[in-house]
């Protein structure tokens, strides 16, 4: 896959950042625009981590959504816009928020950073509910260095998102995603932990008949036995009205047991990013 050019919005902050406790911490600008070209581009590749074209148009063909591309995935395949409540006003649909925003996290991974990994799309095309979120390891990201299998260089990536793009902020959510990389964190002292999210990811591959993306996720299932280096990242995305030198400077590293790498991303209106990306996405099919 080719890299996207909205890739190019990801700019690194020049300026230093640190946990109470002194750990450093990544800062990225997502400084998006109003390009046409770029904006179609993405509302298009967005889309494949959902449903191919290919798929929808076979999915619809002599159903009900025969001839309603736009309401198949508006009603079928994407997260609603808003959640409903009763004796209260809807709000934003935070499982679309998320699925936005691992999925930024995730073309960052894949592309951005040096390490270029391999970013598996399998969260999003078989959801039982389009409005849950799917358990696991929110990011799972592969690098083999060669094609033994064997390389102690290669690299599996463990990524842990939270975002921020409402009204109120909430400067813990750098601190949710360090706690709760702790409990999903795959960890070389105990290889069942954090496991199963790559056991399910083999499987899936298996059935598929992709052998290669297989046996590339199996050759993490064994540390012991045929050692790799390990990354664990805890993310968070702000909107930048949310965002400001507090919640960095407010976090506590103390018990993070799995030595994570932090990063932190923050851009305009990203809010109506999101809600206007999923409607071009479905728009534009």
């Amino acid at each position: 896959m080719a890299t996207p050019s909205y890739i190019q919005w990801f700019v690194k902050s020049s300026e230093e950042y640190k946990t109470k406790d002194g750990k450093n911490v990544e800062v990225w600008e997502f400084k998006h625009n109003d390009d046409e070209t770029i904006l179609k581009e993405w509302a298009w590749n967005f889309r494949q981590n959902y449903i191919s074209d290919e798929e929808i148009s076979l999915l619809i063909e002599d159903s009900y959504y025969e001839g309603r591309k736009q309401d198949f995935l508006r009603e079928i395949v994407f997260p609603d816009e808003k959640t409903f409540y009763k004796n209260r006003a809807p709000e934003d649909n935070i499982v679309r928020i998320g699925d936005f925003a691992e999925l930024l996290v995730a073309d960052f991974f894949q592309f951005c950073n040096e390490k270029k990994y391999w970013i598996p799309r399998t969260r999003y095309d078989l959801k039982d509910n389009r409005n849950f979120s799917t358990k696991g390891t929110d990011i799972l990201g592969f690098k083999l260095e060669d094609d033994t299998l064997k390389n102690t260089n290669d690299t599996l990536l463990t990524v842990e998102v939270k975002a921020n793009f409402g009204k109120t902020r909430k400067k813990k959510k750098l601190q949710e995603a360090i706690c709760d990389a702790q409990k999903d964190g795959i960890n070389n002292k105990d290889p069942t932990r954090g496991a199963e999210s790559l056991f399910v990811l083999q499987k899936r591959f298996f059935k598929e008949k992709k052998y290669k993306e297989a046996m590339t996720v199996k050759r993490f299932l064994n540390h012991t036995d045929n050692p790799f280096k390990l990354q664990h990242c805890a993310s968070a995305i702000f909107t930048d009205s949310n965002f400001n030198r507090d919640v960095i400077e407010e976090i506590d590293t103390s018990e993070d047991n799995l030595n994570l790498k932090l990063i932190v991303f923050h851009g305009n209106e990203l809010m109506t990013l999101c809600q206007n990306l999923y409607e071009r996405a479905i728009d534009e099919a």
